[in-house]
């Protein structure tokens, strides 16, 4: 990971925004994993291609809000 010298460090009201959704994607995600409601037994069944498809998701809005600031060459 490089930093890029270009406005590294003035964050953009863009770049918040897409951040809180990314926050809120994982709120939205850690939510329907459905451990409040498991009566203390905390074992499930979660297909690993949904997570990865989750995370996926994720991983390219974080890419999209550092792009300006950093290269990952």
């Amino acid at each position: 990971m490089k930093k890029k010298t270009s406005d590294r460090n003035n964050m953009k009201q863009d770049d918040i925004q897409q951040i809180v959704a990314v926050r809120t994607h994982l709120i939205q995600f850690y939510g329907a994993l459905g451990h409040k409601t498991s009566g203390g037994a905390d074992i499930g069944i979660l297909k690993q291609s949904d997570v990865a498809v989750e995370l996926e998701q994720l991983i390219k809005k974080v890419d999209t809000v550092l792009a300006p600031y950093v290269n990952f060459d």
